[in-house]
C-alpha cells in the first residue's frame, strides 16, 4: 500500500507541474506576441514621422525657391523667357513649354534636375486677363501630380514712363545753394 501511495503522489506532482509550465509557456508566447505587435506599431509611427519630416523639408525648400522666382520675376521685364535666361546663370535652368509656362524640375534631394529624374516641379504660369501695366504669374509647387502650394506674383510696369535721373542727383558740394 505504501508503494501505491508513493506512485500516486509522484503522479500528482508530475501532472500538477505540467499545467503550470504550459501556462507559463503560453503566457511567455503571448507577451512576445504583444511586444512584436507594439514594435511594429512603433516602427510605423517612426516611419510616418520621417516621411512627414521629408515632405516638410521639401515644402520649405520649394517655397523658398518659388519666392526667389517671384522676386526675380518682379525685377525682370515680365516675360518668362527673360526670367529663365536670368536664372540660368545661377545653375537653375528652367524649361519653357509650348503653353507658355516655365517649369523647374527637382529630384529627390531637391536639386535641379531633368524632367525624367524629377520628383518635384515648380510651374510658373502667366495669368490671363491682366491688362494694363500689371503683369501676374501663378507659381505652384507639385509632387507626384499633387499641388503642394500656389501663389501669385505681380509686377507693376508703367507704360511709357521714362525714368529721369537728373532730378535725383544732388548738387556738387562746395557751391552755395540758394544764393545767387
Amino acid at each position: 500500500m505504501a508503494l501505491y501511495t508513493a506512485e500516486r503522489t509522484q503522479g500528482r506532482r508530475g501532472s500538477a507541474r505540467t499545467p503550470r509550465s504550459r501556462a507559463f509557456f503560453l503566457e511567455l508566447l503571448l507577451n512576445m506576441l504583444m511586444f512584436a505587435v507594439c514594435a511594429v506599431v512603433a516602427l510605423q509611427v517612426f516611419a510616418q514621422g520621417r516621411i512627414a519630416t521629408d515632405e516638410s523639408a521639401a515644402l520649405t525648400i520649394l517655397t523658398l525657391d518659388a519666392e526667389t522666382l517671384a522676386e526675380t520675376y518682379k525685377t525682370t521685364t515680365g516675360e518668362l523667357g527673360t526670367l529663365a535666361s536670368s536664372l540660368e546663370d545661377r545653375d537653375h535652368a528652367g524649361e519653357l513649354t509650348g503653353e507658355g509656362k516655365l517649369v523647374y524640375y527637382y529630384n529627390n534631394q531637391l536639386e535641379p534636375s531633368s524632367a525624367d529624374d524629377a520628383r518635384y516641379t515648380l510651374v510658373l504660369t502667366p495669368v490671363a486677363g491682366t491688362d494694363g501695366p500689371v503683369n501676374t504669374i501663378a507659381i505652384a509647387g507639385y509632387t507626384d501630380q499633387r499641388q503642394l502650394f500656389g501663389f501669385e506674383a505681380s509686377q507693376y510696369q508703367p507704360r511709357g514712363a521714362v525714368q529721369d535721373q537728373t532730378h535725383d542727383q544732388p548738387e556738387p558740394p562746395g557751391q552755395p545753394q540758394g544764393e545767387g
